[in-house]
Parts: structure tokens; C-alpha cells; sequence
């Protein structure tokens, strides 16, 4: 019995007894002899969108049922399964995606169809006024391509680095974006446009778009962890993102790892994201090779200078054999597995999906990462966990823009506010 004749054998059952079949009914219905075997397939149906998994249940999804896919519905998993208005139509959604390196602005609806996406380059020191400025002929020139004009937009989502203030609409102190203190990110961009705003951390931002649009939309328990040029993470348990009393839930970087470790960029000594930030790796690495005037593959990789090493020397020196490299690459993923295991010791979830740097080495990062997890974790939750490279790639920075303007309008037809 293939994966689809077990889908219609479900399917059968839940249209005779309108409920789906126990563990035990489960192990008649397909001859399997362990509930081991039944966990498996319900955690491929989960997958595959088929079932909903909430704590230690399971519902049928839409797609169960003879639906749309959970990806193809109007909005998917609102937190707390909240409904946008006049979703039967192809929203105009506008997604903002601000980084460390770069901007983005793309044009898209609530099934993470993307019309029109560009982006430009983040200039470091820029004063807020002046990147106001750029991204307002972005946004201009986003719309003038999709000719859509501003009046139009049902919603606008920001996905923004923390931390940050949703209430205020502001961006309080990024640390990748120096000199940046309270910048009214909220009123920069009502000011463009006539549809209601919403804002939330990259981060989170990133986790709702796996929710909504990812190979595993559909699970209500997972972690999406971001490692560009800094370190965050989104929290979704039972099916509602962990935004925390200041907005602060899932700024993962900034655990503590070690009280003497290298000097982070918030202030504290060894936060998290001074061991698996690519800025601080990369900038790490050069200081140890000028310090000790050292002979790698890593400088050849970046060019010849070091003054370009970054993490994609890193790895390509890590391929050639590089004493150097494997060096650093064994202390990063150490670390990443120390973060990742206290992480799946303390919120126990189905899923911790990994971004960046997991997509593009992925056969660097997932092996190495997975012999160490065991060292910080306990073995039942690790068994209970996947961990994963995500599926939407180079996607995800306009989808998680997208997922907060999708999030917020559902929450404000809840009459709940997502923006200042």
C-alpha cells in the first residue's frame, strides 16, 4: 500500500466515522505491527499536508478532506487560525525584507505568489533618513512594474532585524545596523502607502513563511533559525509565534554561551551569534590570520585579500582540506550545536529548520551538526525532532515579509493590532 492508496484509505475512514482512526485502528487499517510504524506515517502525512498535528493530536487537514493543499488556502494558519477578509480574491500584498547586507521589496499575494521582487544593497552607516529615501524609490519602482498602483495594497508586511518594538513601529538597536536607535521604521513606511502596515522581527517573520509556505507548513510546533550576518530565531508552539512581552521571544543569538567569549555586538561577552554570525566568523577569522601572518586556503579563496574572507571562503576552503579551515568549521558547528540542543531541550518541538548557510553547505553543515546534537540534548527529544535545511531558499526573504502582512490582517480581523 503506497502513500496514497493509505491517504484514501484515511479518507474513507473519516468520511464513514467523521473522525480519524486511533493509533490502534490505525494499526488494523494499514497491517503494520508497531506504533512506531503508525507514528512514522503520521508524521508524512503531516509532511505532506494531509494531517495537522497539534501537542499529542492530530486533525485532518484540508487537504484530507478533498481541499486545497494548506499552502493553496486563503491564509493558511493565522495564529489562532484567524480568517482575512474578502480572501477569496488574490490579495495585493507588498513585502519589505530589511537586512544586514540588503533590502527588499517584492509584490506578491497570500498563496506566496511573488509578482515583482528587487532588492538593493544595504550601505553601511547610512543614516536612517537616507535609506527612507531608497527604499521609497524601491517601492515605487516594485509597483510601477507591477502596475499596481499604492491605493491598492490590501496590507504591507515588514520583516525587520531586532530588536525591535511592534506597538512603537520601531526598530530599537539593530546590532548589524549601527548607529540605528529608535528609527520609526512603522511611520517611514505608512507614509509611502494607504494600506495598514504591519511589523515584525526577520526571524519570526522567517518561521510564519515555513508555517504558511514551506515543504513542512502545516506543523504547529517548530523553530526557524537565521545565521546570515546575524543569529535570530522564530518560535511557533501550538500553532502561535512566541513573541514575548517585549517583542524579544526568539533573539536565540544573544543566550549567553560563554561569559569570556568574544565581545557581541549587543554588548554582552559570548552571545550565541559571535560564534555562528557569518560577520563575526568571517571577521573573527581574519584577525587570527593577520595575527599570526598565516599561510590558507581561505585567503586564496577570498581573492587573495583578506580583507574579503567571509563564509563562503570558509567553506570552499573546508572542501579543498584546509588545516585552517576544518579547524574553524569544527568549533562553528560545535557551537551551532550547542545553541540548536539547548533549544530543542527547553521547547521539545517537531521541527528546527535552518536557513542560510544550512541551504547552500548543506553537506557541510547537517552531517557535522547531527554527530554533535547528542552531546547537548537528551536523546528523546532529539528522536522527536527533525532538523532540517529549509525548502524555500532563496525565497524566504519575501515570503516572511508577505507571512507578517497575511499574519496581520488576520489578526486584525480578530481585532488584534500587529503594527504601531
Amino acid at each position: 500500500m503506497n502513500l496514497d492508496d493509505k491517504v484514501a484509505a484515511l479518507r474513507m475512514f473519516q468520511q464513514r466515522e467523521r473522525r480519524l482512526p486511533g493509533y490502534n485502528e490505525m494499526l488494523e487499517l494499514f497491517g503494520y505491527r508497531s506504533k512506531n510504524a503508525v507514528h512514522k506515517l503520521v508524521l508524512r502525512l503531516v509532511e505532506a499536508g494531509y494531517l495537522i498535528k497539534r501537542s499529542h493530536k492530530i486533525a485532518a487537514a484540508p487537504l484530507l478532506e478533498g481541499g486545497p493543499a494548506l499552502a493553496e488556502q486563503p491564509i493558511g494558519f493565522a495564529k489562532g487560525g484567524g480568517q482575512l477578509p474578502d480572501s477569496g480574491r488574490a490579495l495585493n500584498l507588498l513585502g519589505i525584507d530589511i537586512g544586514g547586507t540588503k533590502s527588499a521589496v517584492c509584490l506578491g499575494n497570500q498563496k506566496g505568489e511573488i509578482r515583482v521582487t528587487r532588492r538593493m544593497p544595504a550601505m553601511p552607516g547610512e543614516d536612517p533618513r537616507a535609506f527612507k529615501r531608497r527604499l521609497h524609490e524601491l517601492v515605487r519602482a516594485v509597483l510601477e512594474q507591477a502596475e499596481i498602483k499604492a491605493e491598492t495594497l490590501d496590507a504591507v508586511g515588514i520583516s525587520a532585524p531586532g530588536p525591535l518594538s511592534v506597538p512603537r513601529g520601531m526598530l530599537l538597536a539593530p546590532p548589524n545596523n549601527p548607529g540605528w536607535r529608535d528609527v520609526p521604521i512603522f511611520k517611514m513606511v505608512s507614509g509611502m502607502v494607504k494600506a495598514p502596515v504591519f511589523l515584525n522581527n526577520d526571524a519570526n517573520a522567517c518561521a510564519l513563511a515555513e508555517m504558511y509556505f514551506g515543504e513542512n507548513r502545516g506543523i504547529q510546533s517548530l523553530i526557524y533559525l537565521t545565521f546570515s550576518t546575524g543569529m535570530g530565531a522564530g518560535i511557533i508552539t501550538n500553532g502561535r509565534l512566541v513573541q514575548g512581552i517585549t517583542d524579544c521571544g526568539g533573539e536565540v543569538g544573544h543566550m549567553v554561551l560563554d561569559l569570556h567569549g568574544p565581545r557581541c555586538g549587543c554588548g554582552n561577552f559570548g552571545c550565541w551569534e559571535t560564534y555562528v554570525g557569518g560577520r563575526n566568523v568571517a571577521e573573527r577569522l581574519k584577525a587570527r590570520i593577520r595575527a599570526g601572518g598565516l599561510k590558507t586556503a581561505i585567503v586564496e579563496q577570498a581573492g587573495g585579500d583578506v580583507d574579503k574572507i567571509d563564509m563562503k571562503a570558509l567553506s570552499a576552503a573546508v572542501r579543498l582540506g584546509d588545516p585552517l579551515a576544518l579547524e574553524e568549521w569544527a568549533a562553528f558547528t560545535d557551537r551551532l550545536a550547542q545553541g540548536i540542543g539547548a533549544l530543542i531541550q527547553v521547547i521539545n518541538p517537531e521541527i528546527v529548520i535552518l536557513g542560510t548557510i544550512a541551504i547552500h553547505e548543506r553537506d557541510l553543515v547537517m552531517p557535522a551538526l547531527t554527530a554533535k546534537l547528542s552531546k547537548y540534548a537528551w536523546n528523546w527529544p532529539l528522536h522527536a525532532c527533525r532538523v532540517v535545511p529549509s525548502s524555500l531558499e532563496g525565497r524566504i526573504g519575501d515570503l516572511s515579509a508577505l507571512a507578517v502582512a497575511i499574519t496581520g490582517l488576520a489578526e486584525a480581523g480578530r481585532g488584534k493590532a500587529l503594527h504601531a
